[in-house]
């Protein structure tokens, strides 16, 4: 099906379709638009004609290279593509709606109603929500075969692509619904129950038929609007052309496929990452998992089998550190346009200054470097790795193409070692006004991993032993006070925009709060504002010292009971924080630490600690298995 968005003259004035005439133009969200971060009304008097609380809905058209939205009153205003926060209201046009009929057609106050496919909607009761969630902790509860795919990204970030995730629908008594991670917009995401939307928490949303409004001209467009949380488009602008926007390739891409009823078979689920092989499966060896693969596992992933890729994301966001992680000790060539030739490819000269005798190549800094390395430890892969490639003209670019794709300086010049792996590095376009389009033979033939700008990856990253700085034991990766205060203020701190024709006194991102952590690890734990003010200003610096003056929980203090319940966090991300800050307690420490998380940072973080704690060591699963056996997990 061909699904799409009102344009502005079916929605407005005269040449509105008559069913939007009738029942107005105000639009409200399901359940499922709010927790995926649908903005909606601050005036409790903003309703649609069934008293519904109202939200913003994007339409098909374009306003002065804005969209043209729906307001909470339901008047016409523009916003930018780019967005999250606006819901969507899909529409079908007459040439689609021949070719189906509607179910339970009704015709209320002269407007007609009908149903069609099903979808994700309404908040399941509190009681019935218990109930899923117990079984579905025991792992009890079946899946119907469906699944439902959201963007992953918070609702709030407008610069990071959309990236899938999935939702697998399950039964209870008949009945089927999603569990899905809470991302509202605001404090006036209130859902259906008068709830208000906590971010961070998982919510069970039942699958309902979806309810259609019936235009006499044959035009259908949902009564509700059925998503939020998607981009318009990734670039701010909009020229009107909606079918090649982010958001039509989504309503083609997953939203018409994943409507469609289901032939609905129960499986018992029996594990949440790995399904048993099919015997043709088994046939080739192949084992399916649909576990999300983190981005460090990804990078270690080409390390250590020695292939080339290509690392994206934008400046700050703490790219070096990461292949860092995994070798210290790389070899690095940054590109920039002043950068010589010899530089990165070497130099050939002639005894004499006869060229008919034949040259001799001198091998570039570099290269001389790498060999080294990868001789003196021929058991262990060597990177090499080469930044800012995009920042580069593609002249300079090309500099590196047999590198990267063959592993050698040139034909029969320079191979690499065999224990040497090539490692890409720069920015997109949209990233980095500085930027270059790569050429395409080089950004075909390489693998490509994108950084996003995370919160939660950060701090887990954060919170693990530095192999930057070995002698120093406990030290961690960002100092926990840093971890804790960028997790308490999030986006107000985490990562500022650079505006190239406006720049701000200071800019913050990963990189800098990175910056900051070693700063206080250098000088013992005493902090200086002027020695923080020189990496975030003035404003922050003052900030981050008060919040030093009453810093968060210890490990010491919750094994005590030294604290009270206004020491316990309640922002989200400062929660998960301090939950991996306590990733270093003792198997005899850990029973009292799981029972502070459990009782005052949720479920969620008690997963991501009992993960964190264990790590790659099977003892310590089998000490968990016991801990989580005599407290009933």
């Amino acid at each position: 099906m061909d699904f799409t968005f009102l344009k502005k003259d079916q929605i407005w004035g005269d040449s509105a379709l008559d069913v939007i005439k009738k029942y107005g133009t105000k639009v409200a969200p399901t359940d499922l638009a709010v927790v995926l971060g649908s903005w909606m009304t601050g005036n409790p008097n903003d309703r649609t004609t069934e008293n519904d609380l109202t939200c913003y809905a994007w339409s098909a058209s374009s306003m002065f290279e804005k969209v043209y939205t729906i307001c909470d009153d339901g008047r016409a205003c523009g916003y930018s593509a780019d967005i999250r926060t606006i819901a969507a209201r899909p529409a079908l046009p007459p040439t689609e709606t021949s070719k189906i009929k509607p179910n339970n057609v009704k015709i209320i106050n002269g407007i007609r109603f009908g149903e069609y496919w099903e979808s994700a909607q309404t908040v399941a009761d509190v009681h019935t929500r218990e109930r899923l969630e117990q079984l579905y902790t025991s792992n009890s509860l079946p899946l119907s075969g469906k699944n439902y795919t959201f963007d992953s990204v918070d609702s709030r970030d407008y610069r990071t692509p959309f990236k899938a995730t999935t939702y697998p629908e399950y039964e209870l008594d008949g009945e089927r619904y999603i569990r899905v991670l809470a991302r509202p917009a605001d404090n006036d995401s209130i859902l259906s129950t008068g709830e208000r939307v906590e971010k961070g928490k998982f919510y069970w949303l039942k699958t309902e038929p979806i309810e259609w409004l019936i235009d006499k001209s044959g035009w259908w467009v949902s009564k509700k609007c059925l998503f939020a949380g998607i981009q318009f488009n990734t670039h701010e602008k909009y020229n009107g052309d909606f079918s090649k926007k982010a958001i039509k390739h989504y309503l083609d891409t997953y939203f018409s496929k994943e409507i469609e009823p289901a032939e609905h078979t129960v499986i018992r689920e029996t594990s949440k990452s790995l399904e048993e092989p099919t015997a043709r499966q088994k046939k080739y060896g192949i084992t399916v998992s649909d576990e999300p693969m983190p981005v460090k596992d990804q990078i270690n992933f080409y390390i250590q089998n020695g292939m080339s890729f290509m690392l994206h994301g934008p400046s700050g966001v703490g790219k070096t550190q990461r292949v860092k992680e995994i070798d210290p000790d790389l070899t690095s060539i940054t590109l920039c346009n002043g950068i010589l030739p010899e530089d990165v490819i070497g130099k050939t000269i002639y005894p004499n200054g006869v060229a008919e005798n034949g040259g001799v190549w001198i091998p570039p800094a570099w290269y001389v470097d790498l060999c080294k390395k990868c001789q003196n430890t021929p058991d262990k892969q060597h990177v090499l790795f080469i930044d800012e490639v995009t920042n580069a003209r593609e002249t300079t670019q090309s500099l590196i193409y047999h590198i990267a794709l063959n592993k050698s300086i040139a034909q029969g010049v320079g191979k690499l070692p065999d224990n040497a792996v090539v490692v890409l590095a720069g920015n997109s376009k949209e990233e980095s006004g500085a930027a270059y389009n790569m050429p395409a033979p080089l950004f075909r033939r390489l693998s490509h991993v994108y950084l996003d700008l995370n919160i939660q990856d950060w701090l887990e990253w954060g919170s693990e032993q530095s192999k930057s700085h070995p002698e120093e034991k406990g030290r961690l990766n960002i100092h926990p006070l840093i971890a804790s205060f960028v997790a308490t203020y999030a986006d107000k701190v985490f990562y500022t925009e650079y505006d190239e024709d406006n720049p701000a006194t200071f800019a913050l991102d990963p990189r800098k709060w990175e910056k900051v952590s070693d700063k206080i690890y250098a000088n013992k734990g005493v902090m200086r504002r002027e020695i923080l003010e020189a990496d975030v200003g003035p404003e922050i610096a003052i900030s981050l010292m008060n919040y030093a003056k009453n810093p968060p929980l210890s490990l010491e203090e919750i094994m005590e009971g030294a604290y009270t319940e206004n020491d316990i966090p309640s922002a989200t991300d400062a929660k998960l924080a301090l939950a991996l800050s306590l990733r270093y307690a003792t198997p005899k420490q850990v029973g009292i630490v799981r029972q502070f998380i459990a009782k005052n940072l949720g479920k969620e973080n008690l997963a991501v600690f009992d993960s964190a704690w264990v790590g790659k060591d099977d003892m310590k699963a089998l000490m968990l298995a016991k801990v989580q056996a005599s407290a009933g997990r």
